[in-house]
């Protein structure tokens, strides 16, 4: 059952159960500029993304082991700074700023950093082949 077919199609009936059908026409007034909308099926379309599964299994890689290592206090920076996958970490993010740093002005350019992930795309559309530390935080 519709309420005012031009204000609630029967597609969202489920929004205006009966007892609110009042609610309903006093928000949804015959004066009420409402704007179309036409569904556009994007599911065939790609989606720009990083492996999360990849990122959030390094995250806990990294935590878990300075979890493990911790006396109750905080770390001390030492013990990231003398550890290998930190180090890892670290050497990765500055490669991924050098990459795409703009040399004029010394900050990151975010325009540099997408054509080279469209490129990615272009490049390997599935992502076959081994996917380092960098060019994975660089996804992210």
């Amino acid at each position: 059952m519709a309420l005012r077919a031009s204000r609630i199609d029967p597609i969202h009936q489920h929004l205006a159960p009966l007892r609110h059908v009042r609610q309903y026409l006093a928000l949804f007034i015959d004066t009420l500029p409402v704007n179309s909308y036409q569904f556009r099926d994007l599911s065939n379309n790609r989606v720009l993304s990083y492996d999360t599964t990849a990122v959030a299994s390094l995250v806990q890689k990294l935590y878990a082991k300075l979890a493990r290592s911790a006396d109750g206090n905080m770390p001390h920076v030492s013990d990231i700074a003398d550890d290998g996958d930190w180090s890892a970490l670290v050497d990765a993010v500055r490669q991924i700023d050098r990459s795409f740093m703009n040399r004029e002005t010394g900050l990151r350019d975010p325009r540099a950093h997408f054509s080279w992930f469209f490129d990615l795309q272009r490049r390997r559309p599935n992502r076959e082949g081994a996917i380092d530390m960098v060019e994975t935080l660089a996804l992210l």
